[in-house]
């Protein structure tokens, strides 16, 4: 599986904006999930999808010496769902691109309406070298330039129906602690990234979003859509090994703020928002037995 999640480029202007392009494939839209509607591709997927088309943006302003890793997302906003073979148009553009820092906005839109924004997001940038080879860089950019929607790719991740191994406390509508290990073996770590692998932002905040879910739903049965993500921040590296100890404390009806720990150290946070969304009762049994083999 590939933890890429464009599948062409349709127009760059270096240094300013890009367009791209990913079809939701069945896989994605059909992996077992514990939170949302059924059938969609994961909303923090969507941002990662984004997310990588401003990657490819960044490095050809800056000749693949530079790449992308993002350390702040002030505003997230996910208007709707991503179904499958829906074909998501990526947009991305630059607001301000100094020295080792980069800021940018980007959208994504299904049939020319949007269904997420990001505002202002900030970047590091890391020397390319050190996560993966230059020239490969280079010529995975060409062929996604000549890349055409014309298929759905069957190679694309998909995330493990939970990505959380145990709940450690549980105060049911008040606040979860829960542990997890970061595979060394996990399939996304062989293109985040080949030289130096490191946990993608977004599986970060797909851990908080699966617990927040859980927290809000106060032990009913309701299931909730994420909303908003407000005032993400990824502050260290987590790396294949560490064992992440989530907290996730609910701080009004629908919202809960979330933080990644690993040895103490505060690595992610963030506040993540939802609304009540509609599933069948067979969607709300799966996922309750998906909940029941961990805690």
């Amino acid at each position: 599986m590939q933890f890429n999640f464009v599948d062409g480029i349709e127009t760059l202007m270096p240094g300013d904006r890009l367009r791209a392009f990913h079809r939701v494939s069945p896989g994605e839209a059909q992996a077992p999930r514990v939170y949302g509607p059924a059938g969609c591709m994961l909303p923090m997927l969507v941002f990662e999808a984004v997310g990588q088309a401003a990657a490819w943006l960044i490095a050809e302003a800056t000749e693949h010496k530079r790449r992308l890793l993002v350390v702040m997302v002030p505003h997230l906003r996910l208007l709707a769902p991503a179904p499958q073979g829906s074909l998501l148009q990526l947009n991305a553009e630059i607001d301000q691109l100094r020295g080792d820092s980069v800021r940018f906005t980007g959208n994504v839109k299904i049939d020319g309406k949007p269904i997420l924004t990001a505002e202002k997001v900030m970047g590091f940038l890391a020397r390319l070298e050190t996560l993966t080879d230059p020239e490969a860089s280079m010529h995975d950019l060409e062929a996604l330039m000549v890349a055409e929607a014309t298929h759905t790719r069957d190679d694309v991740f998909v995330p493990p129906e939970l990505l959380i191994d145990e709940i450690v406390a549980e105060q049911p509508g008040e606040r979860i602690e829960a542990q997890t290990l970061v595979p060394t073996d996990a399939p996304q770590f062989a293109d985040h990234f080949p030289r130096r692998p490191l946990m993608p932002g977004s599986l970060l905040g797909e851990i908080v979003a699966q617990l927040s879910a859980r927290v809000v739903a106060d032990g009913g049965d309701q299931q909730f859509s994420l909303t908003e993500v407000k005032r993400a921040r990824f502050r260290e590296p987590v790396v294949p090994g560490d064992t992440l100890w989530v907290v996730v404390t609910r701080n009004s009806d629908l919202g809960a703020y979330g933080e990644v720990f690993v040895d103490g150290d505060l690595k992610a946070s963030g506040q993540f928002e939802f609304t009540p969304v509609e599933v069948d009762s067979v969607e709300r049994a799966r996922r309750a037995r998906i909940w029941s083999s961990i805690s």
